[in-house]
């Protein structure tokens, strides 16, 4: 019977194997498919892999426990980290694993496989499965692999579910069933390894199982099982009174599986030739080696890296990868003297940049020279910790290294990190950060994907840390008109290193200190906003105002613009004057400008151009991002200089999204307009795009702003204003005589909406247009799926109408519009 401690460090396998000739491999396809145009079509299910997934137990198949590819935590930024949110399971959540978009997680309390969405939730809220699948008893880590995640259970069973919860699944909530499973010749069937098509575990009975991964070779029967393709041959010494085989480890062709002998504890390493049988034959070892050493807990799995295999028990031990054949009996390269509390295994161990890390039930995590170099000497050689980081509990997990850190969890119920290199000559090093998971006394070994390190407790369920996050507001120019329609943009941050929060899925409530200010309601943040969403607002009284974004499930989640001086409007201001939408600046074809490198402003010129005359000192107009190459803003202001961060944003976007903003602002000497692009390097590069729609002029002579409360005269939905809009077909709606806009308006302010629209592509809201003829200007872009809005001041047309029309690659798409008024020039 294994014990909790052992389950703990047994878990896991997958894709990793051989990770780094993979990720020169991978860095090749890119580049290939960067130059070909085809990124996005061709490797989507890779990148994400490659993106810093944790598929199988300690990373991958070889178990290094290192993430090569995680560069949003850092020793700089963890000071930030927080819960960001709990998954609800049986108690006893074990090691769990990432991939696709989902987290996975055994329940040795009630037996259970769990997924879990990662973006589930935020601000520490707790989050209900996608599904799961009841397994044959307590389960150790899962592991996925192209579309299926495998389990093993002390049934003797492993287990092979559908990783999307579609094949085999239904209810509410919903459960699946097993696309196959595999019986195993004694209980406790091991974590699984996934390696090359071959799913690997070791089993009770002492032996290596290897499976068709695909559920193909050797399966059938309805429910369907597989049958090995071979096995491994049990330990000679092995005999029932053992605690069976650990969680096998694949790396260059080779199986390594550590065996338990007995209850005496002690223990083989031995390394099996991959496809070195078939049809369920049984294979002898390359060589083995002993590891003996009090380990009544049972045995822990082997890590492999750069050409060594290293395994634990009260000693750590390091041996060559290829140190014998036919059979032959390794001695290691060498030990580390014994290893915390003697008689109790330690973790297994980690891997990365020349360092091997191990916890031990002492409470301590220790790092050694994987080289066997530093602190090691004598015949044979024995190694000192070059450090070592004290926990509160027993250490009992395996630790997981990333961009500079060490993270390992500890049966105080914490999650603690460690800087790597943080002393020297066994030095004692404290902990850079320390969270408590829940209040849970021992949680389980730890997995980080993609910013987020995830553990699984005793009774908290699965708890995942995120760094904190802020908001930054902004985009409301100052001075601002009172009563006027502003575009104001949102941006999630993570903590420290400032990088947008492209995950944040929090709802953001807006507060103003102007009392008669018109707000946008509450909004949840989707997978489309990528962090970022732009608003209208409007502010009312003249003075200093400032407007809050806050989320309503962590109240320390904020932003504020403040600082914006809002002018009365009076009849001493300038009276606005609509013109037909007009294109003053198109960088793509160069008109008023060309290709915007980040950090460089450019100039382009407004008055002179579409009706827009010498005097006039502020524009509406609508500015649209295209083929921008990294995240940041564009800045579109009356001066700006090159290479200093404007104070300001107008539009802020993420890489590879169309988007525009409607804006109002002033103009500058010569009647023209500065637009900077900034981003995170200088060879970035957008193109940008701006419709102008109206000017102001201090005169008395053009129209005065009234202000409405909003109104909807457009929604295609449900009919209102007119129907379902097909692309290149215009429609006509009403405006005057709604919602307080007199006959007389010659414009208005509104916000229009595009939802469900069925292809890519843009709408146009102008005062005349004509079905089948591509608009000049865009009012709003936007992609499939994605329900977008934008601020727009527009001319009306004739009767007190506009015109209205989709433009995409097929007549047969189509869109739905809505249309808000907020106010009216007369």
């Amino acid at each position: 019977m294994k014990s909790l401690g052992s389950a703990l460090v047994r878990s896991h396998v997958s894709l990793r194997g051989s990770r780094r000739a993979a990720v020169r491999l991978l860095s090749l396809s890119l580049a290939a498919l960067l130059l070909s145009g085809l990124l996005l079509v061709t490797v989507t299910r890779v990148a994400v892999a490659a993106s810093g997934d944790w598929p199988q137990f300690q990373g991958g198949p070889a178990h290094d426990g290192y993430n090569a590819q995680e560069d949003t935590l850092s020793p700089l930024n963890l000071v930030n980290l927080g819960v960001a949110w709990t998954g609800a399971t049986g108690r006893y959540a074990r090691s769990p694993v990432v991939a696709d978009g989902v987290a996975f997680v055994g329940s040795r309390g009630d037996g259970n496989l769990y997924a879990f969405a990662v973006d589930c939730a935020s601000g520490g809220g707790t989050c209900t499965p996608l599904w799961t699948g009841v397994i044959g008893g307590a389960i150790d880590s899962p592991a996925m692999a192209n579309g299926v995640v495998y389990v093993g259970s002390p049934d003797g069973k492993l287990y092979a579910y559908d990783a999307t919860g579609v094949t085999g699944c239904g209810g509410s909530p919903k459960t699946c069933s097993p696309l196959w499973t595999a019986t195993t010749g004694g209980t406790n069937v091991s974590s699984p390894a996934i390696a090359d098509g071959v799913v690997y575990v070791g089993s009770g009975d002492g032996q290596l199982y290897a499976y068709d991964a695909t559920g193909v070779t050797g399966c059938g029967g309805s429910p369907k099982t597989c049958s090995p393709l071979w096995k491994g041959a049990k330990n000679l010494n092995w005999h029932p009174g053992g605690n069976d085989a650990s969680a096998p480890a694949v790396a260059d062709g080779v199986v390594y599986i550590d065996t338990d002998y007995s209850y005496s504890g002690h223990t083989e390493l031995e390394a099996f030739a991959v496809g070195c049988s078939n049809g369920g034959g049984t294979c002898t070892p390359l060589w083995t080696a002993s590891t003996a050493g009090d380990e009544p807990e049972g045995t822990t799995p082997p890590t492999v890296a750069d050409g060594v295999v290293y395994v634990s028990s009260e000693t750590l031990y390091a041996f060559a990868v290829g140190c014998a054949s036919g059979g032959g009996t390794c001695t290691p390269l060498w030990t580390a003297a014994p290893v915390g509390d003697v008689g109790h295994p330690s973790s297994s161990p980690a891997a990365a940049n020349g360092v091997v890390y191990v916890a031990s039930w002492d409470g301590k995590l220790y790092a050694f020279d994987a080289t066997g170099v530093t602190g090691c000497s004598g015949s044979p050689k024995t190694c000192s910790p070059l450090w070592t980081g004290a926990t509160s509990g027993q250490a009992r997990s395996s630790p997981a290294v990333a961009n500079g850190v060490v993270y390992i969890a500890s049966w105080d119920g914490k999650l603690y990190a460690f800087a790597v290199g943080c002393s020297s000559g066994g030095g004692t090093c404290s902990p850079l950060w320390s969270g408590r998971a829940g209040n849970a006394t021992a949680i389980s070994s730890p997995a980080v994907a993609n910013g987020v390190v995830y553990v699984g407790s005793d009774n908290s369920g699965l708890v995942a840390f995120d760094l904190h996050k802020t908001l930054t507001v902004s985009g409301i120019p100052s001075p601002d008109l009172a009563g006027s329609v502003q575009s104001v943009t949102v941006t999630a941050k993570d903590g420290v290193s400032g990088n947008v929060a492209v995950d944040y899925r929090g709802t953001i409530h807006f507060t103003s200190s102007d009392p008669k200010a018109v707000l946008p309601a509450d909004y949840t943040f989707t997978t489309a906003d990528a962090g970022v969403h732009t608003f209208s607002v409007s502010l009312k009284t003249a003075g200093t105002q400032s407007v809050t974004a806050t989320d309503t499930a962590t109240a320390s989640i904020k932003g504020t613009q403040s600082g914006i001086v809002v002018q009365a409007n009076d009849a001493t201001g300038a009276t606005f004057y609509a013109v037909t939408p007009g294109r003053v600046l198109d960088s793509r074809i160069s008109l008023g400008a060309g290709l915007f490198h980040s950090r460089t402003k450019q100039s382009f010129q407004v008055t002179g151009l579409h009706g827009v005359p010498a005097g006039a000192v502020a524009v509406t107009g609508n500015v649209t991002i295209v083929g921008q190459t990294r995240t940041g803003y564009v800045t579109v202001a009356p001066s700006l200089t090159s290479g200093v961060q404007p104070p300001t944003s107008t539009i802020n976007f993420p890489k590879g999204d169309t988007r525009a903003n409607g804006i109002t602002v002033p103009l500058g000497a010569g009647g023209k307009l500065d637009a900077m692009y900034w981003s995170a390097s200088t060879a970035d590069t957008v193109n940008v795009i701006f419709d102008v729609t109206g000017y102001f002029a201090n005169d008395a002579t053009g129209a005065t702003f009234y202000a409405v409360t909003p109104g909807r005269v457009l929604d295609s939905r449900i009919s209102l204003g007119a129907g379902t809009f097909h692309s290149r077909t215009k429609r006509s709606f009403q405006v005057t005589g709604l919602h307080g806009v007199p006959a007389g308006a010659v414009a208005v302010t509104g916000n229009v909406t595009i939802v469900g629209q069925t292809r890519t592509g843009y709408v146009t809201i102008a005062p005349s247009l004509t079905s089948g003829v591509q608009p000049p200007t865009s009012t709003i872009n936007f992609p499939k799926g994605d329900t977008r809005a934008n601020g727009i001041t527009v001319p009306l047309g004739a009767g007190g109408k506009l015109d209205a029309m989709y433009w995409s690659a097929s007549t047969a798409d189509t869109v739905n519009v809505i249309f808000d008024v907020t106010g009216y020039f007369s």
